[in-house]
């Protein structure tokens, strides 16, 4: 398998431990259906990996997938195969095979179970085997020994023994196994297997994703509002296929490429590839659009400055928002994606109902991640999707999300690339290690249910819904006083269907804001909001972003009455 063109760094490393010997089986996984650099062309997988790595004098090459069965790349490969199937037949007292019965060898073949003892068979006595097995979860899939069939059950078995028996080492064979998701494949096949390497087919990076664009710009000229510099910072995220279909998109239309264009595209190519799983978000407000929260966007403001200038040692892993439903959260969360100025993306719901399909998901998203570059995470109710170490009733299902997420956020190379922005109003619902410094809990930011200038964000409530307030609303002041965000939104809504207007404009007086106030209820439990009030205070990173109330109080007197709550709200069967 030697060396003729420059390969990208995931196929050098499969020819490099191959050659010294470190592994004889590899796991391909992540971006498997994109196109691949050889030379002067761009590939597909299979392809690729029969030229650039199994391309030798003298290797025979088999590929095989459940749904087409044997696959041989030329006639030449097809005649050594028969050649070597004969060989098998004769020794088991079946008549030999001629080239013309190809077609019946691999519809006899075309079932796993006739296939792979059969390439087992080759690989233990023939040197110079290259076994490419594509969608190997089909065959090899994840799950509890238990509730794999018994054929399911074999295929493992029989594939695991590859990277055991002293037949198959003795070999100078290789075996690709390919699967979009490692998750999705058995972890026998790739845990504890020590000539088995799990290799991860990156997303494509920016010098990548430019050659491409280049090239493609070469063959097919297109008009363009950005240089091809830019268009390449612009696909972060994409494969190369997806960036190729941008292009073709463009060229279909008015042949002339455009920002909003772009940006329309990738999202759309980004919510089709992942579902609800990530959404791709524009915010449309920054932090002077807070009202309040002085100390808090202080900090804010020097985290923001250090991330902008790529100061990674002074950018926090992630910014932690905690506090009642109706605070505001997620509207600060926006403000601070705002004013970073990259992309931000939402994560969905990462739970489904089918065995393993979460494990999934989180491994499909955190791939992702990886892969756009610079970005902002917004993740409202983690508590909810993150996972728990332990056992939780749920087959494990929480436990091994809590593993791959602790990993991923506790990875530092991501600091000043990836900020993940996380909400959640139970706090006390995570796993202490998840909130620790270095993962979730670099910065935490308290955000408490009575607004702590009720004013403000009634003004910037009443711009942003389109209504004029007049300059004194001191009367108004002390009846909103203690009214969350939220509520101070409802109000004004209510107030602003019946407020007079002015050039299609509502104006709403001190009077008649007072007279809403006086009709609207807001609906709330003391007793939740109070709990969930100490547990943002507890989690707080600063002293000075708590109000007096709080800041008088000593950690142990906080966590008492937290206590307290707690048994309460249990006994009303609110928690």
């Amino acid at each position: 398998m030697s060396q003729i063109l420059t390969l990208p760094a995931w196929a050098e490393e499969i020819r490099a431990k191959y050659e010294s010997g470190a592994a004889s089986q590899f796991l391909l996984h992540t971006n498997i259906h994109d196109v691949y650099p050889l030379g002067a062309e761009y590939l597909r997988l299979r392809p690729f990996l029969v030229r650039a790595l199994a391309g030798a004098p003298g290797m025979l090459v088999v590929a095989y997938n459940l749904a087409d069965g044997l696959v041989l790349p030329d006639e030449a490969t097809v005649r050594e195969f028969l050649s070597f199937y004969a060989v098998r037949g004769a020794l088991a007292g079946r008549s030999a095979v001629q080239p013309d019965d190809w077609e019946a060898v691999r519809a006899e073949l075309r079932d796993p179970r006739a296939a792979l003892p059969v390439l087992g068979r080759l690989l233990s006595v023939r040197n110079h085997v290259c076994v490419i097995i594509d969608h190997v979860e089909k065959i090899a899939p994840a799950g509890d020994a238990a509730a794999l069939s018994l054929d399911d059950r074999r295929h493992v078995a029989l594939l695991q023994r590859w990277g055991f028996e002293p037949a198959f080492l003795a070999r100078n064979n290789f075996v690709l196994l390919v699967s979009e998701h490692q998750s999705a494949v058995h972890p026998d096949l790739w845990r504890g297997n020590p000539q088995l390497d799990s290799v991860r087919l990156p997303f494509p990076d920016e010098p990548e994703r430019l050659r491409f664009i280049e090239a493609a710009l070469r063959r097919a000229p297109l008009e363009a509002e950005m240089t091809p510099q830019r268009l390449a910072g612009l696909t972060a995220g994409l494969s190369l296929v997806k960036i190729e279909g941008v292009l073709k998109q463009a060229r279909r239309g008015d042949a002339r490429l455009t920002f909003e264009e772009v940006a329309r595209r990738k999202n759309e190519l980004i919510e089709d590839e992942y579902g609800g799983l990530i959404k791709v978000v524009e915010p449309r407000h920054g932090l002077d659009a807070v009202a309040g929260m002085q100390a808090a966007k202080a900090e804010l403001r020097v985290v923001i400055d250090a991330f902008r200038r790529g100061d990674a040692a002074n950018v926090p892993m992630a910014i932690g928002l905690v506090g009642p439903p109706g605070t505001g959260k997620s509207y600060v969360g926006m403000a601070i994606a705002k004013e970073l100025g990259v992309p931000v993306v939402e994560i969905g719901n990462l739970r489904a109902e089918y065995v393993g399909q979460s494990e999934r998901n989180s491994e499909k998203v955190i791939n992702f991640l990886e892969s756009i570059g610079a970005v902002v995470v917004m993740w409202d109710e983690i508590d909810q999707t993150y996972g728990q170490r332990g056992e939780r009733g749920d087959s494990g299902v929480s436990q091994r999300l809590w593993g791959m997420w602790s990993k991923f956020l506790g990875d530092s190379s991501h600091r000043g690339r990836i900020l993940v922005i996380w909400m959640t109003n139970r706090p006390d619902a995570m796993d202490e290690a998840t909130k620790r410094p270095g993962r979730l809990g670099d910065l935490k930011i308290p955000i408490f249910y009575a607004a702590d200038d009720p004013l403000g964000v009634l003004r910037v409530v009443a711009r942003r819904l389109g209504a004029r307030l007049p300059e004194e609303l001191g009367a108004v002041a002390e009846t909103i006083a203690g009214y969350s965000p939220a509520e101070i939104e409802a109000m004004v809504t209510v107030a602003r269907r019946t407020a007079p207007r002015e050039d299609g404009t509502p104006v709403l007086s001190a009077e008649h804001l007072v007279a809403t106030a006086a009709r609207y209820r807001p609906t709330r439990s003391e007793a939740m909001i109070q709990f969930m009030e100490l547990q943002a205070a507890l989690e707080s990173t600063f002293a000075d972003f708590l109000p007096d109330r709080y800041r008088r109080l000593t950690r142990a007197e906080m966590e008492a009455r937290a206590q307290e709550l707690r048994l309460r709200l249990s006994a009303m069967g609110l928690i």
